[in-house]
């Protein structure tokens, strides 16, 4: 097959919702496969887990061509066929000390110094954002971070870099804490408790610093974040920043204003979560996957609800223009709810539970 043929595939395989496996060639045993194929202006890398699950064992993303060449090095693929003006194919194995079903027990947490370090969350990132380089942190950046202040971890699976978490000193309103920039792990590593376990590494290391607070920001649609962030790590946020980033063009975070909640990480709490007094009253609900706006239903004192779609990234695919209605009144839901003295406190079943503030409560 063509090259070009071949990468129009695959791009319509990752930009479906639920792709047919037909697009990739079977393959039913043996350790995880690296796949580059090369058009002449953009890349795919695939890592799959588990061809014989269809399009489930798949994970891939679209990735420039100089992220795929630094990923075909990392990874040690080689070329099956001949690199000419239309492109080629590059087609290999990922190491085998990366496990496909990585668990906790199999993670090793390290602070990363030097400059070896700092190169290899460098590719890191390629491998897990490549679409979007002008985001990566450079090497040189790393090792100044991690020699001055800040926090750099990286989680390994018998020697093999598999996610890591990045961090710095910040001061603000002459207070000092630690503002996480960014924590990524492998696709075919995530959901496995890596991030967690970095996140926990990261708090010890900025409490052994004298600090007791940690910020960063995610996406508010994207309900995975809120969970962990919310959930399971016990962060809180009152703060909603509008299109923060400006324009961003990579996979993830492109055709939407970059919205970001704001969250803060309490280093000193125990994590546990107060019973609410009454029922949240729900100010966005979820319509069928179409938001509707309540305002009116919100009552000063008592708790909050705002719900947001399952899975926003599908919804860009299928439905751009809901799911930009869906950021403008996610956006006015917070909005609102933040300027009467609320914050966010947890995330369940789809919502937002959002509590007053001690400020505010009674």
């Amino acid at each position: 097959m063509h090259p070009a043929q071949q990468y129009r595939e695959f791009v319509g395989y990752f930009s479906k919702p639920h792709p047919s496996p037909d697009a990739f060639p079977k393959r039913q045993s043996g350790p995880p496969m690296v796949l580059i194929i090369f058009p002449p202006t953009a890349a795919i890398f695939v890592c799959s887990s588990n061809a014989a699950r269809g399009p489930a064992g798949y994970h891939g993303r679209v990735v420039g061509r100089r992220a795929a060449l630094s990923i075909a090095r990392r990874y040690r693929v080689m070329s099956s066929h001949t690199k000419d003006s239309r492109g080629g194919i590059l087609n290999g194995r990922a190491p085998d000390a990366i496990p496909t079903s990585p668990g906790t027990d199999d993670v090793e947490i390290e602070e990363l110094h030097g400059a070896a370090g700092a190169r290899e969350v460098e590719h890191l990132q390629l491998a897990i954002w490549g679409s979007n380089e002008s985001w990566i942190v450079p090497s040189h950046v790393l090792l100044i971070v991690s020699d001055y202040g800040g926090i750099l971890l990286g989680a390994r699976i018998d020697g093999e870099l598999a996610g890591f978490v990045l961090g710095f000193l910040a001061q603000q309103d002459r207070r000092y804490f630690h503002a996480s920039h960014m924590l990524g792990v492998l696709p075919t590593c995530q959901q496995r408790g890596i991030g967690a376990a970095l996140k926990r590494q990261q708090r010890e290391q900025a409490r052994a610093q004298g600090l007791d607070l940690m910020t960063w920001t995610f996406d508010p649609l994207e309900s995975r974040n809120a969970y962990f962030n919310l959930h399971k790590l016990g962060a809180d946020s009152r703060a909603y920043r509008q299109d923060y980033y400006g324009p961003m063009e990579d996979a993830l975070n492109r055709d939407l204003p970059s919205d970001r909640l704001l969250v803060e990480w309490d280093l000193s709490a125990d994590g546990s979560r107060p019973s609410l007094t009454a029922s949240p009253r729900t100010i966005l609900h979820n319509r069928g996957g179409i938001p509707e706006l309540r305002l009116g239903e919100l009552v000063p004192g008592q708790p909050l609800a705002i719900e947001i779609p399952r899975d926003v990234q599908t919804l860009k695919h299928q439905s751009p223009d809901v799911a930009m209605a869906w950021r403008l009144a996610v956006r006015e839901a917070f909005s609102m709810a933040l300027s009467r003295g609320y914050q966010a406190h947890d995330f369940l079943d789809g919502a937002y539970i959002l509590v007053p503030t001690e400020d505010t409560a009674g």
